[in-house]
């Protein structure tokens, strides 16, 4: 997930999507992906579908909200296991503030079977057109990620790295001609 200047909030990092455009990448038995954020019927080899994909967003958005995934077991074989159970403590003790109908979204997003969550994103967004975030959330979060990146280092936060990463070099300006 990415955050701009503005506020606005970016998913990003499809790797898996990437790779299953390169045959090759994804032809041996091992899973590919990031295994706490993973469906249970694609950890099992079973078909994916939309719903595969909106498990994964309901993990992220279980963990923005609580400050820790859902799922996260000792190991990965643990965390897929609880995943394919649907053990997890429920989201509201852990965000009391959010609105009631996008933590039920969130819950429905974390069936194990794919038949129990939303068929599609379009069905998922009308299960949460009433939360919407107050009118000054985007500006807001704007500023605070303007002000993290005055900083030399990351506000504490669950999930957050303690340093801001190396900066990117800048191209260098090209030497004015003289006439």
């Amino acid at each position: 997930m990415l955050l701009s200047n503005e506020g606005e909030v970016k998913l990003a990092d499809f790797g898996i999507a990437k790779a299953m455009n390169r045959p090759s990448s994804v032809q041996s038995n091992a899973l590919k992906g990031k295994i706490p954020y993973m469906a249970p019927e694609y950890a099992l080899g079973r078909e994916s579908s939309a719903r595969s994909d909106l498990f994964s967003l309901g993990v992220l958005l279980y963990e923005c909200l609580a400050g820790f995934r859902p799922f996260d077991g000792a190991n990965d074989v643990e965390t897929l296991e609880r995943a394919r159970n649907g053990r997890r403590e429920p989201l509201q003790p852990h965000a009391p503030s959010a609105p009631v109908s996008l933590v039920a979204a969130i819950e429905t997003l974390l069936q194990p079977s794919p038949g129990d969550r939303p068929p599609n994103a379009g069905a998922f967004l009308d299960l949460v057109a009433d939360a919407t975030p107050p009118a000054l959330a985007q500006r807001d979060l704007g500023v605070l990620v303007r002000s993290v990146e005055a900083c030399d280092t990351l506000p504490s936060a669950p999930g957050l790295a303690s340093t801001r990463p190396a900066p990117t070099r800048r191209p260098r300006k090209r030497a004015r001609s003289r006439r």
